[in-house]
């Protein structure tokens, strides 16, 4: 398969590993969800990229100032179904690119 190039403001199909579940000892993200490429940094001389991604999900935040709400016109370019999604600023992982988790 081939993936485009890691850059910031992408959005991926990701199995985010929240961190809640990783202090519950998971080692994986229980499903793919989209999620938005903040950072991309290129690693070593081979090419690795090393890269930044937040989630992007349907649950409301607890505290707003944690997120930013996708508009409609954004949430409709990307292909997301129309009810609302948020932002998460409050969670990441960080993973080699491309990770066997896309």
């Amino acid at each position: 398969m081939t993936y485009p190039a890691p850059l910031p403001g992408l959005v991926i199909r990701y199995s985010f590993l929240w961190s809640r579940e990783a202090k519950a000892v998971s080692s994986e993200g229980r499903k793919d969800r989209p999620c938005a490429i903040v950072v991309a940094v290129p690693r070593d001389q081979r090419g690795d990229t090393r890269v930044v991604v937040v989630p992007i999900t349907h649950t409301a935040p607890e505290d707003p100032a944690t997120s930013i709400a996708l508009p409609r016109s954004v949430r409709t370019a990307l292909g997301l179904d129309a009810e609302p999604f948020w932002v998460r600023l409050d969670e990441l992982n960080v993973f080699s690119w491309p990770g066997y988790d896309l």
